[in-house]
């Protein structure tokens, strides 16, 4: 077994379907993807929206809207709010307002649909990015600006919307605007229609994270609060790790082609070491010893790789989805011995947010065959 440090509590899909808190220090055995879990770790992260969970609060000003409380969320008690719109002929939406100077904000916010199923959320008023949903079939409308965002499906019919700005803001008003039914394109925060005074969309969980992806979902009751990140790693395994030869593979899931985000690290130090990473939008195995070299997959995109690398002297090849992306035929020796085995790390350096389904090291150089079979998705 890993070992998981992490030095606050954090939050999960469980088997259910529903978002649960585990302690510190406890793996998060995520079921975002369906009935198979897998190991969710994660960089450090705050969510700086004092009231994630509270739209009552005043620091969310309605316009043309109002809240009730006491609806069943993806946590599956009755923290959820209903935000109706009012009679006027006008906008109607919920926000809030965080100043700020990062360069990268991430929106986040869970939603339902009711009466209303298409909702907008955008940045900085009228002038920023902004993205708009259709939560009937869990697909965008429209996008301005030059943002990034996402839908993601949860369980019982929520959906995870986020919106990542990619420009410096002086601030950033997190903007949640209710739709028509005949809305196809233009800025949420504009878009005036006759409300009934009833009809509504269900929420939950807000977040503004620094960072350009949204990560698991913050709760805040009146101040920020701050997640650290996931170390999983394994010592003393000396045994257990192929010294001259051997194989390492790694199922991963990941979030974000920004940074480095280091998948699989086997090293005692930089002069001997195998690991398996992305750097910005390819991945890359790499080789350090004596005779040093490394394969890399340009232009990927965010997802799901199998990727296996094999290592002996006189033969060494990276596998990808079950395609051989390239071999190398030099001899080397390793300097120093193998203990330590890191995931989704090296220690403390290059932690993005990443699920892992499988991670398997083999004291033997496989075949390959066996090596296609095994990284086929």
């Amino acid at each position: 077994d890993f070992t998981t440090s992490r030095a606050s509590v954090a939050t999960r899909v469980n088997e259910n379907g529903l978002i649960e808190e585990v302690a510190s220090n406890v793996p998060r055995l995520d079921y975002s993807d369906g009935s198979c879990p897998s190991l969710l770790l994660e960089p450090t992260a705050t969510n700086i929206l004092t009231y994630s969970e509270d739209f009552s609060n005043v620091a969310w000003v309605k316009t043309g809207s109002s809240v009730t409380s006491g609806f069943t969320s993806p946590k599956g008690d009755l923290s959820a709010f209903k935000l109706v719109e009012d009679t006027a002929n006008s906008e109607h939406l919920i926000k809030i307002r965080i100043d700020t100077s990062s360069s990268f904000l991430s929106n986040s916010i869970f939603v339902k649909a009711e009466e209303v199923t298409k909702i907008g959320i955008s940045e900085s008023g009228t002038t920023g990015d902004y993205a708009s949903f259709d939560l009937s079939n869990g697909v965008l409308i429209a996008s301005g600006g030059n943002p990034s965002f996402s839908i993601k499906e949860m369980s019982n019919d929520w959906y995870r919307i986020s919106l990542t700005s990619n420009s410096q803001l002086s601030r950033n008003d997190f903007n949640l605007a209710l739709l028509p039914d005949d809305y196809v394109s233009g800025i949420p925060y504009t878009q005036n229609y006759q409300g009934n005074g009833t009809s509504g969309i269900y929420i939950f969980g807000a977040q503004i994270e620094e960072g350009s992806y949204a990560t698991s979902y913050i709760k805040t009751v009146g101040t920020a609060q701050t997640r650290v990140a996931d170390i999983a790693n394994k010592t003393g395994l000396t045994n257990l790790i192929g010294q001259s030869e051997g194989t390492i593979l790694v199922d991963v899931d990941f979030k974000t082609l920004s940074g480095t985000n280091m998948f699989l690290s086997i090293r005692p130090d930089a002069s001997s070491k195998i690991e398996i990473y992305r750097g910005d939008a390819a991945i890359y195995g790499e080789l350090t010893s004596n005779a040093s070299f490394n394969f890399n997959k340009p232009i990927v995109t965010i997802g799901r790789y199998k990727i296996a690398i094999v290592y002996s002297s006189g033969y060494s090849a990276m596998y990808i989805n079950g395609v051989i992306i390239g071999s190398n035929t030099a001899t080397f020796e390793f300097a120093s011995t193998f203990d330590d085995i890191y995931i989704n790390s090296r220690g403390t350096t290059f932690i993005e947010q990443s699920n892992y389904k499988d991670v398997r090291v083999y004291t033997t150089a496989l075949s390959d065959a066996e090596l296609t079979t095994l990284t086929t998705i």
